[in-house]
């Protein structure tokens, strides 16, 4: 029955030990540059080569997996496999509008894939916070302006804005998919240019769901891009 019970529970169990294992603070990647950051020392790469996302504060360093189109579920797991998935149809770093990133923050310990716990961290995000983003040669940094709990169903936080604004999601509580967590964030080291694409793909009225660890929703987060 002991057996049973932690197999059910493999997911939440493995989180939550990801979670008492983090230490407060954490070291990035080399080559760095130090840069300030709520009274202690970080360090921002100095080449940006690679597309990648830094949470000092969270101590999340990983790849972005860019130019996913697909929404079919399987190929949206495989995608999050490398890392954390940019939404595909939402803004690029540094341009006008909603660039939106997904990531886990748990999974079953046997899955495949080194980042199941990517976004376990994201709680410790708090208004203030940075986030840099490396894309295309580029360091863009984002500073949170504020976390809030929704409902899987809640859509209206993929909007499109005005500014340039990154939105990052994840499954809440840590371990389970009834909610989601989401951190919005302003661009703040660059002047933020229009997008490259012709035509941003608008956002039409859905009854959708929002992704989560699973992505059962998948398909129907998808249609709320296209």
């Amino acid at each position: 029955m002991l057996a049973i019970l932690g197999l059910l529970n493999a997911q939440v169990i493995a989180a939550y030990a990801h979670i008492w294992t983090q230490p407060e603070i954490t070291a990035t990647v080399q080559p760095t540059k130090a840069v300030a950051h709520d009274s202690e020392q970080y360090s921002r790469p100095a080449q940006t080569d690679d597309p990648m996302i830094f949470m000092p504060s969270a101590g999340i360093t990983a790849p972005v997996v860019y130019g996913m189109e697909s929404i079919v579920e399987d190929d949206v797991q495989k995608a999050l496999e490398q890392g954390v998935l940019h939404f595909g149809g939402s803004a690029l770093p540094g341009e006008r509008g909603n660039a939106v990133f997904i990531g886990h923050s748990s999974g079953q310990p046997w899955a495949p894939g080194d980042y199941k716990f990517v976004f376990t961290m994201l709680q410790r995000l708090q208004a203030g916070d940075t986030i840099d983003l490396a894309h295309e040669g580029e360091l863009y940094q984002y500073r949170v302006t504020e976390t809030v709990i929704v409902e899987p169903t809640d859509v209206s936080v993929l909007d499109e804005t005005n500014e340039a604004t990154a939105t990052f999601i994840t499954c809440w509580p840590v371990g389970l998919n009834a909610q989601r967590m989401v951190v919005k964030a302003t661009l703040v080291s660059h002047e933020a240019r229009e997008s490259s694409k012709s035509e941003r793909r608008g956002a039409p009225e859905l009854q959708g769901a929002l992704p989560g660890d699973g992505y059962s929703a998948a398909e129907a987060v998808g249609e709320r891009l296209r």
